[in-house]
């Protein structure tokens, strides 16, 4: 393993130890999810070539758990989300470790806290109905294409590049946390069958869990800490994964972040964001 990805991965453990004291001290249930899940429960441990970790909380405790990260959080630790940083682009949050850096290539350019992190994602309800979830699978569609259009990233397509253009110019970007919070929550107050990371790295089908599998939570180790995983883990890792997912990937399928610059000592903002 790259001694580089290593030391990461030891640097997101220790937020991921601050996030369960808050869980643990205010109640709240919380889950490993996507390849962090995967790495509980395939490695007792982080993936060996994955250098984050990402959780899930019930929409009903989310924001619970943002305003106890405000008043408990540890100096060392910084909450990001887009209702604290406004120049921060995504519809979760981040917890931060100060005086380091890991700083994607698509973010470099924003002035915001480029410190390591690990994600917290909200489980929002997947509406019941087959046209509520075209609903809210395209309307995110549209809202992860205006993230884009701000960060002005391409696509291969000349049509996208160019509807990307348009909206960057035609949408006000204020408005974008409040659209994803719509079409996020668009079934907030209905009972569900199923919930989900519908912002997350995998493709809105796959994200749509019967609430069933996730439950009361399943203690599993990762790197020798306690952590809580879906109470149904191995459909869980069925669901987003398939049947093999205790096989591992080819060498050129394992994915990483591949990020501009690193550091375990000091803020990118300090280095003048060259």
């Amino acid at each position: 393993m790259d001694n580089q990805v290593r030391n990461v991965q030891k640097h997101c453990l220790l937020i991921l130890k601050e996030v369960i004291r808050i869980c643990e001290l205010k109640n709240i249930q919380y889950y490993l999810v996507g390849g962090s899940a995967l790495g509980a429960y395939r490695h007792q441990g982080f993936i060996p070539w994955d250098d984050d970790i990402d959780i899930a909380i019930p929409r009903s405790q989310y924001q619970m758990f943002l305003e106890a990260c405000l008043n408990n959080l540890g100096q060392q630790f910084y909450l990001q989300d887009y209702y604290v940083n406004e120049q921060f682009i995504f519809p979760f949050a981040k917890i931060r470790l100060n005086n380091t850096a890991y700083v994607d290539n698509d973010l470099a350019h924003i002035d915001m806290h480029h410190g390591i992190y690990i994600d917290i994602f909200p489980l929002d309800n997947i509406p019941n109905s087959k046209f509520g979830k075209f609903f809210q699978k395209n309307g995110l569609k549209l809202c992860n294409a205006i993230r884009m259009a701000k960060l002005n990233l391409k696509s291969p397509s000349t049509l996208k590049n160019t509807i990307l253009f348009f909206l960057k110019y035609l949408f006000p970007y204020k408005y974008l946390p409040t659209l994803y919070s719509y079409f996020m929550q668009i079934s907030q107050y209905k009972k569900t069958t199923h919930i989900g990371n519908v912002v997350g790295a995998y493709i809105y089908e796959k994200e749509c869990i019967h609430a069933k599998i996730f439950g009361e939570g399943k203690i599993l180790e990762f790197e020798n800490v306690k952590c809580s995983v879906p109470e149904e883990i191995e459909l869980f890792l069925s669901e987003i994964y398939g049947e093999e997912y205790m096989e591992l990937p080819p060498v050129n399928e394992r994915k990483t972040h591949n990020p501009r610059f690193i550091s375990f000592n000091e803020n990118y903002k300090h280095r003048g964001n060259e």
